[in-house]
């Protein structure tokens, strides 16, 4: 046991060191560059066997370094984030001026170059003494909370052309989210510092190959370095968006103009548009007035809503063969080779469209979260009137008007009355109950059925009448003469895409592989400027584009289960379990096991208590012996293979 003095001793010695921790530590968390052409350098190959190696062991470094970070800022919490401050400040001059190693042909820093690397091995430091300090804290902390918004100043004040090094400043920013709260509660400043920040955000949304010219056409094809550099700031104005609401709802008006300004000059592309109204969506949580969250929601997904449920969405998703040919084209273009090029391009672009709309609409429903729990009350609005969506919101002038509900069964009203008999029930059980309502809830009604579609002709697609149309269609091989006789079908469209295969074989977890055309977070399928997806395949897209529209609809109906709206929509529960069974026995192992995990478990779990019995058992009791069957059979060839190496 310590004395006093000893303690006092110790802890002034750590305190007066902890400036050259970090400068100690900061240089070392540099992301290793293990691979020289393919081989280990020299350096790596005398301590590692491998690349794989050589990356755990950073990585349990960096976590090492990481816990000794978070005691410091824990323990001296002024003197660590002055001291990262000083460090900062020296790195961010030091790469102020484009300049370094490994750059491209054209002179923009790379993966390998030492800029790049040392501004996200700092970032390390940052998200574990600024990530992961409280708002609290740092409010009751004056000097604390100085240092770090110097910090922000700092980020968002500094300025390069290079898309890779932006792209790391927009990663940075993101781990000083508790900052820019702090910041911008603090004084004016510090709130014009956070419309700063966003401000450039919405830059890097926009940005393009052109250092000079910004915003781009949407059009415009975008390398590697500038896509990364906008989903990253896409990435990050969702983050601000989400630890923020109650700090930026004050500035929804502004903001709600920036993005309608944005859209309307078409410098967007549709993951850039997406993430901007998940952003308006995750602001207006903050809104207290349920009818004008409501309002809001509608408005945000009014475009999409209306794209969704089109005539020629409608019917491209109404049967099996509709979305393979309308939709997908395998009619006039069976194959990439010899294919029209503007027949391709126009296949792609519906293909998108279709995309783009469901998956805004998902991310829209999956960031609203259910107004604050309402008690019935002469001050609290009913639900009749919450499902009224037929007056503009005071922000958005994102549509010229909100979309109409469509009707699931009956009339339009089913929603609100059936809502309302769910919440009078929930109600009388002790009359202390509180009800939540999802401002998303109006849409499901709308957005539903063709949902619903989808998911029954992409079950259908493996029925064994499309099967056999697609395996017997006369088509001519790419690689036959014109002499030669059709030989081969489509049956390619039934098997599994490179990027299924990429990430089940992707085992050793240590690194994340990355699929060209496909944004990591929700799956969605993004646009490149018209082309093939980075040169693949047609063939290969029409796989992947299967399994991620199968994806996004099952994810979907979880997003609505768990608004509660599959259990108050009149024959929504019916038509989603006839959906989930249709044509189950042909499904393969891997689309049952996303049905199962994205969509079923889901409708199970959120189904109300009172509702169990009547709901569940006409969806539990054939998939269990579906799934048991299922297994039995899996397990009897796996047995009889067993059984036959025994015995040889």
């Amino acid at each position: 046991v310590m004395e006093p003095n000893a303690v006092g001793s110790t802890i002034g010695m750590l305190s007066s060191r902890v400036h050259s921790l970090i400068a100690l530590y900061s240089p070392k968390l540099i992301r290793p560059i293990g691979l020289d052409e393919g081989v280990l350098s020299p350096i790596f190959d005398e301590e590692f066997g491998d690349e794989e190696e050589l990356i755990g062991f950073f990585g349990q470094f960096r976590g090492q370094v990481a816990a000794m970070i978070r005691i410091l800022v824990d323990v001296f919490p002024a003197e660590t984030i002055v001291a990262t401050r000083d460090a900062f400040d020296v790195l961010l001059r030091k790469h102020s001026i484009l300049c370094g190693d490994y750059l491209d042909a054209r002179g923009r820093t790379t993966q390998r170059s030492s800029s790049v690397l040392e501004l996200e091995g700092f970032g390390t430091i940052l998200e574990n003494v600024l990530g992961s300090i409280s708002v609290t804290k740092l409010q009751s902390d004056v000097a604390s909370s100085s240092y770090a918004i110097d910090i922000l100043r700092l980020l968002a004040t500094w300025r390069s052309k290079d898309p890779l090094l932006r792209a790391t400043q927009f990663n940075l920013l993101t781990s000083l989210r508790n900052v820019m709260i702090v910041a911008a509660n603090a004084s004016i400043e510090g709130d014009e510092l956070l419309l700063l920040v966003l401000d450039l955000c919405f830059c890097g949304l926009e940005s393009g190959e052109s250092w000079e010219v910004e915003p781009v056409p949407k059009e415009t094809v975008a390398g590697d370095a500038v896509t990364m550099l906008r989903r990253r700031a896409g990435a990050c104005l969702i983050a601000i968006g989400k630890a923020m609401p109650q700090v930026l709802v004050r500035h929804l008006e502004k903001l709600a103009s920036r993005v309608s300004e944005m859209i309307t000059r078409g410098g967007l592309r549709e993951m850039q548009r997406m993430h901007c109204l998940e952003m308006l969506v995750a602001i207006s949580n903050a809104v207290e007035d349920p009818n004008e969250r409501i309002a809001l929601v509608a408005q945000i997904a009014g475009d999409s809503v209306r794209e969704w449920t089109s005539e020629e969405y409608t019917t491209m998703v109404s049967s099996p063969m509709a979305l393979l040919t309308n939709c997908l084209g395998i009619d006039v273009a069976p194959y990439t080779i010899n294919a029209d090029q503007s027949i391709v391009s126009s296949i792609i672009h519906r293909v998108h469209g279709i995309s783009n709309s469901l998956n805004t609409l998902q991310s829209i429903s999956r960031r609203v979260l259910p107004s604050s729990s309402l008690q019935k009350s002469s001050s609290s609005p009913s639900l009749s009137s919450l499902n009224n969506t037929n007056h503009q919101s005071q922000y958005l002038p994102l549509s010229s008007s909100p979309p109409s509900l469509s009707k699931m069964h009956g009339s339009s009203s089913n929603l609100s009355s059936h809502t309302q008999d769910h919440v009078h029930s929930l109600q009388g059980i002790g009359g202390t109950k509180k009800v939540t309502i999802s401002p998303f809830a109006p849409l499901w009604p709308t957005v539903l059925p063709n949902v619903i579609a989808l998911i029954r002709s992409l079950h259908g697609i493996w029925s064994p009448s499309c099967t056999q149309h697609l395996l017997n269609s006369q088509t001519q091989s790419p690689q036959a003469s014109s002499q030669s006789p059709p030989s081969i079908g489509l049956g390619y469209i039934l098997s599994m895409s490179d990027q299924e295969i990429t990430y089940k074989t992707n085992l050793s977890g240590i690194t994340q592989p990355k699929m060209p055309g496909v944004d990591g977070a929700s799956g969605a399928v993004y646009e490149q400027g018209g082309e093939t997806l980075l040169g693949s395949s047609l063939e290969e897209m029409r796989k992947r584009w299967l399994n991620e529209l199968r994806t996004v609809a099952y994810v979907m109906l979880g997003t609505a289960a768990s608004h509660g709206s599959l259990y108050e929509l009149q024959g929504a529960a019916d038509a989603v379990i006839s959906a989930f069974l249709s044509d189950i026995e042909y499904m393969e192992h891997r689309h049952l096991s996303l049905l199962l995990k994205h969509a079923i478990e889901p409708f199970v779990l959120n189904c109300p208590s009172h509702q169990l019995s009547i709901i569940l058992p006409p969806l539990l009791a054939p998939l269990i012996q579906h799934c048991l069957k299922r297994l039995s059979t899996s397990w009897q060839y796996i047995d009889i293979d067993e059984a036959k190496f025994t015995s040889t």
